[in-house]
């Protein structure tokens, strides 16, 4: 058995238990993320086609809890850091959108990796940075987040999102 038939297969037990088991869906998204991230290329893709819709809808749903929430956003930039033609199904569901909504969110950390994840669908993708510009007033929920502390994170993800969308100047 090759390991993408192994992480293909883990994928598989990971949907299983999102849709079946109420208690473990942090725990079923989050590997679903990480094994698209380690899974390469294939893998990721798989994730994307197949599972993205069942994630967007635990962030469209009101009552869903907030660290659920923080835990689909940091699966969505898994699976399409890198990964360009993911990137591009994102821009179809409308994750784009989606993820500049939460940066308006009152949970610090939900903002926070709603930025990295932003940054990981637009990095290289001119036609989703297109689209992100196209949001109104979608610079103006990034400046907000920028001034959340990020001393904790290696760089501030919405300062760089606003750098590489030419929002911002070099300081």
């Amino acid at each position: 058995m090759t390991v993408s038939t192994v992480l293909f297969l883990s994928i598989c037990l990971s949907s299983v238990m999102l849709l079946s088991a109420p208690l473990s869906e942090q725990t079923a998204v989050s590997r679903m993320g990480h094994l698209a991230w380690k899974g390469g290329h294939d893998v990721a893709l798989c994730c994307c086609r197949h599972y993205f819709m069942t994630l967007l809808s635990f962030l469209h749903r009101a009552e869903e809890t907030c660290p659920l929430k923080t835990q689909v956003v940091k699966a969505i930039a898994e699976i399409c850091i890198s990964h360009k033609a993911n990137q591009d199904i994102t821009r179809g569901y409308g994750v784009i959108e989606t993820l500049s909504e939460l940066l308006l969110e009152d949970a610090h950390q939900l903002r926070m990796w709603s930025a990295y994840a932003l940054f990981a669908v637009l990095c290289g993708n001119t036609a989703n940075q297109q689209a992100a510009l196209a949001i109104p007033r979608f610079e103006m929920r990034f400046v907000r987040v920028t001034l959340d502390d990020w001393s904790s994170w290696e760089h501030n993800a919405a300062e760089e999102c606003l750098l590489m969308l030419g929002l911002k100047d070099f300081q």
